[in-house]
This record gives C-alpha cells, sequence and structure tokens, in this order.
C-alpha cells in the first residue's frame, strides 16, 4: 500500500511537471515563430532598399537605360537571386527605383511645411532659407544627376512618365502653398519660375563639378528672385 501511494505520488508530480513544461515550451516556440516572422520582413524590406538605391546609382551615372537585374546585383554586392525576387522586370526595378527617389526628395518639402504648419507663420527670409537648404541638399546627396536621368527616362518611356509629372506637381503644390502664404499674387506661375530656376541650378553645379558652391551668394541670388515674383524689396539689396 506504501508503495503504491508512493508510486501515485511520484506519478502525479511527474505529471505536474510535465504539464507545467508544455506551456513554457510552447510559448517559447510561438515567440520563436514570431521572431522568424519579423526577422525575415525586417531582412527584405532593408535589401529591397539597398537594390532601389543601387538602382538609383546606377541610373545616375549611366541612364535608365542601364538597369539590368544582373547590373544592380553587381552594384549592391549581391548575388541575382533577390533582384529578380524583389522586382519580376527592368520596367519595375526603374519605375520602383524612380518612386523611392521622389518619396525621398518629397519628404524634405513636407519636413519645411510641417515646420511652417506649427509656426503658423512663414516669413520671407525663411522661406529663401527653405529653399536654399532644400535645393542644396540635393546637389550634396548628388541626386541633381539622378533627377535628370530620370527626366529624360520619363519622356523616352511612356510608362515612367506619370510617376515624374506626379512628383512635378506635388513639388508645385508645396510652393504653391508658401508663396500663398507670402502674398504671391501668382503661386501657380511663380512656383513653375522658381522650379525652373533650382533646376538650372542644379545643372550649373553638374557642369562643374569641382567649384566649391557659395552658399551665401546662392541664397543671395534666391532672395532676389523671390523678392522680385512678390513685387517687394530683397533685404539683400
Amino acid at each position: 500500500m506504501t508503495t503504491k501511494k508512493a508510486s501515485t505520488k511520484k506519478t502525479a508530480k511527474g505529471k505536474a511537471k510535465t504539464g507545467a513544461a508544455k506551456p513554457a515550451a510552447t510559448n517559447s516556440a510561438n515567440n520563436k515563430k514570431k521572431a522568424n516572422r519579423r526577422g525575415p520582413y525586417s531582412t527584405g524590406v532593408q535589401r529591397r532598399q539597398e537594390l532601389l538605391e543601387a538602382a538609383l546609382r546606377i541610373v545616375a551615372e549611366e541612364g535608365a537605360t542601364a538597369v539590368t537585374h544582373r547590373a544592380v546585383a553587381k552594384e549592391a554586392g549581391t548575388s541575382l537571386g533577390p533582384t529578380t525576387y524583389h522586382f519580376e522586370s527592368k520596367e519595375e526595378m526603374v519605375r520602383e527605383a524612380m518612386r523611392y527617389f521622389t518619396t525621398k526628395g518629397l519628404g524634405r518639402m513636407a519636413q519645411a511645411a510641417k515646420t511652417v504648419r506649427v509656426r503658423k507663420r512663414l516669413e520671407f527670409d525663411d522661406a529663401v532659407d527653405i529653399m536654399v537648404d532644400i535645393q542644396l541638399a540635393e546637389i550634396e546627396a548628388g541626386e541633381t544627376s539622378t533627377e535628370l536621368q530620370i527626366a529624360l527616362a520619363s519622356s523616352r518611356e511612356p510608362s515612367f512618365a506619370p510617376e515624374y509629372e506626379a512628383y512635378n506637381k506635388k513639388i508645385e503644390e508645396y510652393l504653391f502653398w508658401m508663396l500663398s502664404f507670402l502674398g504671391s499674387r501668382c503661386p501657380e506661375q511663380d512656383a513653375r519660375i522658381i522650379i525652373c530656376y533650382m533646376r538650372g541650378f542644379g545643372m550649373e553645379q553638374l557642369s562643374r563639378p569641382h567649384a566649391p558652391i557659395k552658399r551665401p551668394q546662392f541664397r543671395e541670388d534666391v532672395a532676389r528672385l523671390l523678392a522680385c515674383l512678390l513685387g517687394r524689396q530683397s533685404s539683400q539689396t
């Protein structure tokens, strides 16, 4: 009898131990599955971004026609597999690279607009600084050549045009809003003039890659242009 009771207790303890271990094992397995789900996704997003940046470097140096799965894989320092996994065709790769580029560029303008909304005011000098800072950031990031090649690709390949047109439209909208804030009588026309000037300045810098950019002079030029458009005297004059 004694032996049987002891055996029963031992068995009961064993079951209790076994029962307590199962939830822990289950939780551990579930956590591992969740981590595995997050890990590959995070890695996949990062890898896709690296491929898009590699594609944009090729676009800047050789043009959109030079973008291929093999060329992007080589530029990104990876095998061919990831490029074909993330992008079914060369056209899709170029289109997504364009979207990545334009989203990043518009992000700078959106941040500037957010700052103005928070302050609920926009002074003339602040507007000049915003335009100058955004333009110089693009030049310093080496994006001027990329944008030029994207514009050329959009003019040659109709399927790329909507993305670039939407980008230009959004830039015009931001400038329209800023110029209206400053009291422009023709904000839509003034926005296009400013865009043309900024792109012309960017092209000038491309033609003189080793010439230093003189920010004070550039700022004075932008201030003069904006003052003329608004019909006021620039603080620089």
